[in-house]
C-alpha cells in the first residue's frame, strides 16, 4: 500500500451512504445516480490502510469501481483479514 499517495477513486454505493461520504470528504462532491437506489462518485483520497478500513466498515454497501490498482489493494486487504479466520 502506498503511503498516503492521493488518488482519484470512483466509488459506488447505496443512497443512504451519501451523507457519510459528504461527512468524510466534504459537501462539494458531485454524486451521479446509478439506478434508483445507488450512486457513483469520484473522490480524492489518500491511498492508505485507513481508507480501506473505512470502506470495509460499510461491507457490500460501498464498492470501489476504480482504478484497478485500488481495487487490487482492497482485495488484498480483505484477503489478509479473512486469513485471520482460517
Amino acid at each position: 500500500m502506498k503511503n498516503g499517495t492521493v488518488k482519484n477513486i470512483t466509488i459506488s454505493g447505496i443512497n443512504r451512504l451519501r451523507k457519510e461520504i459528504m461527512k468524510k470528504y466534504g459537501n462539494d462532491i458531485c454524486f451521479r445516480d446509478q439506478g434508483e437506489d445507488r450512486f457513483i462518485v469520484n473522490i480524492n483520497v489518500a491511498d492508505t490502510r485507513g481508507f480501506y478500513e473505512w470502506i470495509a466498515r460499510y461491507g457490500a454497501c460501498l464498492k470501489i469501481e476504480g482504478p484497478q490498482e485500488c481495487i487490487d489493494t482492497y482485495k488484498e486487504y480483505l484477503k489478509e483479514t479473512l486469513e485471520l479466520y482460517e
